[in-house]
């Protein structure tokens, strides 16, 4: 189902399946509510999945395949502490323990270690947790997945696997994207953005002439 599809269908909805010439409904703002209240349900959905253990709903990943490692350029930065990073080509949707990024594997389809970027500097501390060549350690920053334990000789030959859900209200949605929902939450879905639009259209009155003149409001 693409958001046109589905803002057309809330659009008639609206309008009781009278879209009017002078009509308040701009499509463009019914698609990016529909991403918007899309990437919410879909929140709702895999954090409790998260919380429940269970694995994530594959039809909301993605994969990525980062084949470009570049490497930090800082002014204000030494060298040794330049990262090494890939950069998604869309925001992450935020879901619990930053889960959003589900998991990074290298060319050879092995899990790359987690950290979280705050704590990073503490497992530089530990002997056997600290990133290494034989530790390859990754965190997320926004959208860059900063590789760890890496070293610049090998970055141009180095490949890495990201499994990741995108938000879709993040991409400047265009009405031919696909909504990527279960069938079963679309209608939660369009209800949702049909009660928002009711209550920004509450003090509109309805066009009857349908003559292209927007009705003036009435006033008490």
């Amino acid at each position: 189902m693409t958001l046109g599809i589905l803002a057309d269908d809330v659009i008639l909805r609206l309008t009781q399946s009278s879209p009017t010439d002078d009509s308040e409904i701009e499509k463009t703002q019914v698609i990016y509510l529909l991403s918007q209240c899309r990437d919410t349900l879909v929140q709702q959905y895999v954090n409790k999945q998260i919380q429940l253990a269970q694995p994530i709903d594959t039809q909301y990943k993605e994969r990525y395949l980062a084949d470009t490692i570049v490497e930090e350029d800082e002014t204000t930065i030494v060298a040794d502490d330049e990262r090494l990073y890939v950069t998604l080509p869309k925001q992450p949707l935020a879901l619990l323990n930053d889960m959003g990024v589900i998991q990074v594997l290298t060319q050879e389809y092995l899990p790359v270690l987690r950290y979280r970027a705050e704590n990073f500097t503490v497992y530089q501390d530990l002997r056997f947790a600290k990133a290494s060549p034989s530790n390859i350690c990754f965190y997320r920053d926004n959208l860059k997945i900063v590789i760890k334990g890496l070293t610049r000789k090998n970055k141009d030959n180095d490949k890495f696997i990201v499994d990741y859900i995108p938000s879709l209200a993040s991409q400047l949605p265009d009405e031919s994207d696909d909504v990527q929902l279960s069938d079963a939450l679309l209608p939660q879905l369009t209800e949702m953005v049909e009660t928002i639009m009711k209550r920004q259209m509450y003090e509109t009155v309805q066009d009857l002439a349908n003559d292209g003149v927007q009705e003036p409001k009435q006033t008490k």
